[in-house]
C-alpha cells in the first residue's frame, strides 16, 4: 500500500493553495442559515414572519452549498 502513494503525486500543487480562500470565502455563506437574521433588527418580530419567503423551510441544496461542494472538487480536478 506505501508503494503505491508513493508514486501518488500532484501535478501542480500550488493549486492546492487555492483551497484556503476557498474555505474562507465558504465560511460566511455557510453560517448565513436564516433568511431573517440580518432583518431582525430592522423589521418587527411580528412582521417578520409574514415577509419572509421560506422561513420554516431550509433546503440542503442551495446555490451556495453546492458551490461549496463543486469549487475544492474543481481545484483537485
Amino acid at each position: 500500500m506505501s508503494e503505491l502513494l508513493g508514486h501518488f503525486h500532484f501535478l501542480r500543487p500550488l493549486w492546492l493553495l487555492a483551497l484556503a480562500p476557498t474555505a474562507l470565502a465558504g465560511w460566511p455563506l455557510w453560517r448565513q442559515r436564516d433568511p431573517r437574521r440580518g432583518y431582525s433588527a430592522i423589521i418587527a418580530p411580528h412582521l417578520l414572519a409574514h415577509l419572509v419567503i421560506r422561513a420554516g423551510k431550509t433546503s440542503f441544496l442551495r446555490p451556495e452549498v453546492v458551490l461549496l461542494c463543486v469549487l475544492p472538487l474543481s481545484i483537485l480536478a
